[in-house]
């Protein structure tokens, strides 16, 4: 069931709507959500940083010890720059990786 089928609509009109279909709404919170991958070492890392001569391979954190609040009835966005770990951090929020 969509909650608008018309472009006017009455915006309270919407949110009366919703609280009649949603009797209990959805209350979210996450704490220190980490999340890190394996990187190919370079060669030009390997000169640079002589302790990654033994392996192949080094981590590297995407997502990095992140909390929030997400509060009901409220529009959420997440920001940031073009490879800020953005959809890292939904996947990771929605157990896709």
């Amino acid at each position: 069931m969509s909650l608008s089928n018309k472009p006017d609509t009455d915006p309270m009109e919407l949110v009366q709507r919703a609280m009649a279909l949603c009797k209990t709404p959805i209350k979210m919170s996450f704490e220190r959500l980490f999340f890190e991958v394996d990187v190919p070492i370079l060669d030009e890392e390997r000169i640079l940083n002589p302790e990654w001569k033994d392996g192949t391979t080094r981590r590297q954190a995407i997502v990095k010890h992140i909390s929030g609040f997400v509060p009901p009835g409220q529009a959420t966005f997440i920001i940031g720059s073009s490879g800020a770990g953005k959809t890292t951090l939904l996947n990771v929020m929605a157990d896709r990786i």
